[in-house]
């Protein structure tokens, strides 16, 4: 064989990050829990989350996200980093969303 093999790998994203792999459970599972979807009422959707100003973090929250009503974010006992609310009262949709539904 003189020539590399051409394959196809089917893949599923969310479709409000970049979450890829190839099992469709698997993504529809992290959909529920995506803090980029804005069904899931979690704080980077909310119109009072406060990003951090050293840029967008790689494996979760950083330490310089806020909630600009207050609330806290939790510490998670296994990795020390903040985890995001979900499901939120406080929740308002951004301004960028009240856009892309108009």
């Amino acid at each position: 064989m003189t020539e590399p093999k051409l394959v196809m790998v089917k893949r599923y994203e969310c479709p409000t990050c970049s979450y890829r792999r190839s099992a469709k459970k698997s993504v529809a599972d992290h959909m529920a829990r995506c803090w980029e979807n804005p069904a899931n009422k979690a704080c980077r959707t909310c119109r009072h989350f406060q990003p951090s100003v050293f840029g967008p973090p790689i494996d979760g929250p950083s330490v310089e996200e806020r909630c600009g009503r207050g609330l806290l974010f939790e510490l998670s006992e296994i990795t020390g980093n903040q985890k995001l609310h979900t499901d939120c009262e406080l929740w308002e949709p951004n301004q960028d969303q009240e856009s892309d539904q108009s």
